[in-house]
């Protein structure tokens, strides 16, 4: 299917209709309704494309605006881009693709000299090896999330370049190659990269668990870190003999965990962030492969010997967020070892909406009983 952008009149391939295609666009100076044509002047610019059975093809006029600053493309489908694309001026491009063809994804990088803010989503068929350079002096904001739908490893690899980048977010389910180069700017970085059904274990492929000690030392600049459960769980199988990870800088850390897995580095990462000051934990209990084919699936933190505390706990951890946590000895234990260690401690903030009545009596019950390594430090539950 071709979409003409006639400048003059309105046009309409006869394939084509408005469920289909829509089109959002905010010229300079003057907003006004449009009919989906690439008018001059225009600055903004959003399509989306929803379900359709043929082969989308965009005019294109729209990939040579040179006035252009934001442009959002979101399709459902397959879809093809004109040989030339150029946005000189563009500064925000966030494209949301299902199985993109070829090299089409670098060349609409390519064509965005000035570009600020990018951001790439989809599925991606992981039999076509994709390799992806973002190297640029610009780019500031950065977020790749593919998600593959078979059970397949990928030997898709990201090479990032990018010395003013500040925010990085990475998001995958099938173990992609990431390069990180010269991140010196990096402020907040968000990795959520990993197997999702627990195949590490399973098939044994432990190499790509190694590959997430790499991903890490990558951003070891960061101020502001979120973890989430799949990278967690990685760092789970990865091998202890990884060369250590330092992040002086980190003073804010977000982890996401499953309620049986993901818990063997969780010390660990906090003795490699001497600076910590924020922690919040949350744990969820979701669908997992361990669970399906009845392997044990026990937590594995464990308790280290007192010589081994984390100077965050000692030094600088002031405020602590734990959400899911329920009355389970695991959970139990950990809080019990956070208020006992955590020496300068200012507040512990509890979420209990998943816990029962009864569960919420013994879980109050252990709170009780714990001893505060801060004596000022207060406890407060919420149910919201």
């Amino acid at each position: 299917m071709f979409i003409d952008d006639g400048e003059d009149k309105p046009h309409h391939s006869s394939a084509f209709d408005d469920s289909t295609l829509g089109f959002s666009e905010s010229p300079h100076h003057h907003p006004q309704k449009t009919d989906g044509r690439t008018r001059r002047g225009v600055q903004e610019r959003q399509i989306d494309v929803q379900y359709t059975s043929d082969c989308i093809i965009l005019p294109p006029t729209l990939f040579t605006c040179t006035t252009l600053v934001v442009f959002k493309l979101r399709s459902l489908v397959q879809m093809e881009i004109p040989g030339l694309v150029r946005f000189p001026n563009l500064r925000v491009l966030h494209v949301s693709l299902q199985f993109p063809f070829g090299d089409m994804i670098q060349k609409l990088f390519c064509s965005c000299p000035v570009l600020e803010d990018f951001s790439i989503r989809g599925y991606i068929d992981n039999s076509q090896a994709m390799a992806f350079d973002i190297s640029t002096v610009a780019l500031k904001k950065l977020e790749i999330d593919f998600k593959d739908q078979g059970f397949e490893y990928s030997d898709n690899e990201f090479v990032i370049n990018a010395p003013i980048l500040e925010h990085l977010t990475l998001r995958d389910n099938y173990f992609a190659l990431y390069r990180l180069k010269n991140l010196s700017s990096l402020f907040r970085a968000d990795i959520d990269v990993g197997d999702g059904v627990g195949c590490i274990e399973i098939y044994g492929w432990k190499e790509r668990a190694n590959q997430v000690y790499e991903l890490l030392k990558g951003i070891s600049n960061v101020k502001y870190l979120t973890l989430g459960a799949r990278t967690m769980g990685a760092l789970d199988y990865a091998d202890d003999n990884n060369l250590p990870l330092l992040f002086p800088n980190i003073t804010h850390l977000k982890l996401r965990v499953s309620n049986s897995s993901s818990w063997k580095r969780l010390t660990y990462l906090l003795s490699c962030m001497p600076n910590l000051e924020n922690l919040e934990v949350s744990t969820k209990k979701e669908f997992e492969l361990h669970d399906h084919l009845n392997l044990a699936a026990e937590p594995n933190w464990i308790e280290p010997v007192p010589e081994q505390t984390p100077t965050c706990l000692l030094l600088h951890l002031k405020e602590i967020g734990l959400t899911g946590f329920t009355s389970k000895i695991y959970h139990l234990n950990l809080i019990k070892y956070l208020l006992e260690n955590a020496k300068v401690l200012i507040k512990m903030a509890i979420n209990t909406r998943n816990l029962a009545v009864e569960e919420e009596v013994e879980f109050l019950r252990h709170l009780v009983t714990c001893r505060r390594g801060a004596l000022a430090c207060t406890i407060e539950l919420s149910r919201k």
